[in-house]
């Protein structure tokens, strides 16, 4: 992993490595080099607090999705027992806890996101949806390349545009 003594360089040739032999996640690992590019060494406590920080934002997220989606007047409401429902299950204590994992958090934080800017793509002026489309494949690529299981947006976006949409 890249150090400070490496530069940019170093951050950048994250690009150029594999996760293992079949996988490619360089967002993960560029995730990694610049906590060790900044940080200056491995720091298992810091990395850590990064799971918790991405989580954090990743369950903030999920809020601001829930609250895009064309429910009753009780959206907010709903929109936060979903998300402490989301925030407080077992399973995702795992996920925070494996250093490993940051992939999980990643590939969920940019999927929704690309979710969230295609909904917001369908009632957007014609410049700005545009840019919203380019913002939604972007998203969905580094999606992709945090975790391969990101894929699996291909299926949910459009469900989620058919259901609460009808388009």
């Amino acid at each position: 992993i890249a150090g400070k003594e490496s530069g940019i360089i170093g951050l950048i040739s994250v690009f150029e490595s594999r996760f293992n032999k079949s996988d490619y996640r360089p967002i993960l690992l560029l995730s990694y080099a610049l906590e060790h590019y900044i940080f200056g060494e491995q720091n298992p406590h810091v990395s850590h607090a990064m799971n918790i920080l991405l989580y954090c934002i990743l369950c903030i997220v999920i809020y601001c999705f829930l609250l895009l989606l064309p429910l009753d007047e009780k959206t907010k409401v709903i929109a936060l027992m979903v998300t402490l429902l989301f925030v407080t299950h077992p399973i995702h204590a795992n996920v925070v806890g494996n250093l490993k994992s940051r992939d999980n958090i990643l590939s969920m934080l940019f999927g929704i996101m690309a979710t969230m800017q295609l909904i917001k793509f369908i009632s957007s002026e014609k410049l700005i949806s545009i840019l919203r489309l380019i913002a939604a494949a972007g998203f969905f690529v580094l999606a992709i390349l945090s975790k391969l299981d990101a894929a699996g947006f291909i299926f949910l976006i459009p469900f989620i545009l058919v259901l609460f949409y009808n388009r």
